[in-house]
């Protein structure tokens, strides 16, 4: 208690020990210490200027622990103010929230500062880890005033409820997951302020990811609630929405109908609005939209089918979040949905109508557009948003990440059961749309060679072993795709030589880290090089962060014998450091540094002796040149 005397006398509060064990007082406590916690250190009088720093933490601890009076019956507990008349209800609290709320941010920067430049650890407010202090009670105090406070109280707690969640371990979490979720999830089908919304969907997002054993009872409401986000009119609500899905995917039973209904109903909307008759290289489907997956309701085609993009930005989310839960026939049929996507092209038309769709009865008002409770009421049309190249690059990147999923699933499998065939079912799964076997006029288009581009990449980059292995380097797929890799790089459209240089990186990069993989990078990077007399120095500079990229991968050590790449490499950086622009230049001796590890702690296993005495042969025969 000394130190709660020396922060109230210093701050004039009129308060005596005794007040502190009294369980009236404690809200009005909090509410006068809380403020004072982030200007503890800022006042000028020499009493603060010489406390330690650590009285602004102890003190909010000890907040926290006062907090546990109202832990365990908070929904039925009433405060009395200092007069001993007026109850004190979520309702009629007004102030007390922002107090707390700036408290809490206060804190939080504090941390920030002190934590500045350590990495790998997370960024957990000392009194929001711990289990045994009663964060449950401040995580219920913001949900409640969330639910039944004032309007004016309503977006600062739903804000303060998120900060809260954020800033808190799962184990922390635990005791109040249950009695929060339902109630969120209530809330967020009644008519609420976009602010409100966001915030409470980033609380059901964090709350899933942290503590996902808990959440699992509410993985239908949850992902009901996340698919209606899908359909909202703000941007950012349906980006939310589709990070929330990605969390529900790790837990939910019901995974593969709906990655199935993510695929299909928007490249059904997409193909059966699309402007004209023909669409280069596939084939019209019919208008009507086929009932898939479990999650194929009028809840699913007003929301999914309203927003193809951003749906398929969710698709994209649950694939990397599934963890190898998805079944291989289900990744099959969502690649072969997404397939005709790759040969969109841009008309010059945003947006068509479809009719008929069965939607709720809303408002124009946006803050009404996830209130569907009127769903399966009557039709109304909608108009889906349609841009030929976001789809079409979304959904390249969906088949990357396809890959990697079913790379996965295969991972998960038993040991005993994986033969050498299914460890090549991922390539073969690539293979089959990187090189069609019948060649049409639309392959011609630079558009799909961006769409190959975004594939192979985004499979290089979440799923590399999926990829190259010691089975795919047995068969002729890897030199196909150095092959592509050169035709991407030597591409007249600077987009399309920009991705292929970003494969090249990913490609070398994963070679040179794994010592099982045996294979000759010198045509690769011989790429690098071409990069490097680019025209523009953004594709010239682009390739030095490359460089950089592979070097960070490298792990060289004066045991190992000098890798065949190490000279190739250091070459190229040669050519970089030559440059006449100054920030190629620059990129090319910082991706030296980096592959000698000059800077590195002495503790690294990483040795920097051998880079500096290859480079040296390097300039020996560059100079004997």
């Amino acid at each position: 208690m000394n130190v709660v005397s020396e922060v109230i006398w210093i701050c004039g509060v009129d308060f005596s020990p005794a007040d502190i064990e009294v369980p009236g007082q404690t809200l009005r406590l909090v509410r006068t210490l809380i403020r004072p916690l982030t200007l503890l250190h800022r006042r000028r009088n020499s009493a603060v200027r010489n406390a330690p720093r650590a009285l602004g933490q102890e003190l909010y601890d000890l907040v926290i622990d006062h907090l546990q009076l109202v832990e365990y019956d908070y929904f039925d507990l009433e405060y009395v103010n200092k007069d001993g008349h007026t109850r004190w209800t979520p309702e009629t609290v007004t102030s007390q929230i922002s107090d707390l709320r700036q408290g809490i941010r206060g804190a939080v920067s504090e941390l920030h500062r002190t934590a500045k430049g350590k990495s790998g650890e997370d960024a957990f407010l000392p009194g929001f880890s711990d289990p045994n202090l009663p964060l449950a009670s401040l995580v219920k105090l913001y949900a409640d005033c969330t639910l039944r406070g004032q309007p004016d109280v309503k977006e600062p707690a739903a804000q303060a409820l998120s900060e809260c969640i954020t800033h808190a371990s799962g184990s922390a979490l635990q005791r109040c997951v249950v009695k929060v979720l339902g109630p969120l999830i209530r809330l967020l089908g009644e008519r609420q302020t976009n602010v409100v919304r966001m915030a409470v969907v980033e609380s059901l997002t964090s709350l899933i990811t942290k503590c996902s054993q808990s959440a699992r009872p509410f993985v239908t409401q949850l992902q009901a609630t996340f698919l209606k986000c899908l359909g909202d009119s703000h941007r950012p609500m349906r980006l939310l929405g589709c990070h929330g899905l990605a969390s529900v995917a790790a837990i939910t039973p019901k995974l593969d109908p709906l990655l199935m209904d993510l695929a299909r109903v928007p490249v059904h909307t997409v193909l059966s609005n699309w402007p004209g008759e023909r669409i280069p290289g596939i084939t019209k489907p019919d208008s009507t939209l086929p009932s898939v997956g479990a999650a194929a309701t009028a809840l699913t085609l007003t929301g999914i089918a309203t927003y193809p993009e951003t749906s398929l930005h969710a698709l994209r989310l649950c694939l990397l979040g599934s963890r190898g839960r998805a079944t291989m026939d289900a990744l099959n049929s969502v690649v072969c949905s997404l397939a005709p996507l790759m040969f969109l092209q841009d008309t010059g038309s945003k947006q068509q109508p479809v009719e008929d769709v069965a939607f709720g009865d809303t408002e124009e008002d946006e803050d009404d557009d996830i209130n569907l409770r009127g769903v399966g009421g009557q039709s109304k049309k909608i108009n889906p948003i349609i841009l030929a190249d976001a789809i079409r690059v979304v959904a390249s990147v969906c088949i990357g990440c396809t890959i990697a999923a079913a790379h996965a699933t295969l991972s998960n499998a038993p040991a005993n059961a994986e033969t050498a065939e299914d460890v090549l079912q991922p390539v073969r799964l690539l293979e089959q749309y990187l090189f069609p076997k019948t060649t049409i006029k639309a392959h011609e288009h630079w558009t799909f060679q961006q769409s190959q581009a975004l594939i192979l990449l985004t499979a290089l980059k979440h799923a590399p072993g999926a990829v190259i292995n010691a089975q795919t380097l047995l068969t002729p797929v890897v030199s196909r795709l150095e092959r592509l890799l050169s035709n991407l790089c030597s591409a007249d459209k600077t987009i399309v030589c920009q991705l292929g240089l970003r494969a090249v990186g990913c490609f070398v990069g994963h070679v040179v880290e794994t010592p099982d993989v045996k294979y000759d990078l010198n045509g690769l990077l011989q790429l690098l090089n071409k990069g490097f007399m680019h025209d523009l120095v953004d594709t010239r500079s682009l390739t030095t962060t490359v460089t950089s990229h592979i070097a960070w991968r490298s792990h060289l050590s004066d045991n190992d014998p000098v890798p065949s790449w190490l000279a190739p490499f250091l070459a190229v950086l040669m050519n970089a450091m030559r440059d006449k622009a100054s920030g190629v230049r620059v990129g090319g001796e910082t991706a030296l540094v980096v592959l000698c590890r000059i800077g590195a702690p002495k503790e690294s296993q990483l040795s920097a002796s051998l880079v500096r005495v290859s480079f040296v042969r390097v300039l020996f025969s560059l100079v004997l040149r």
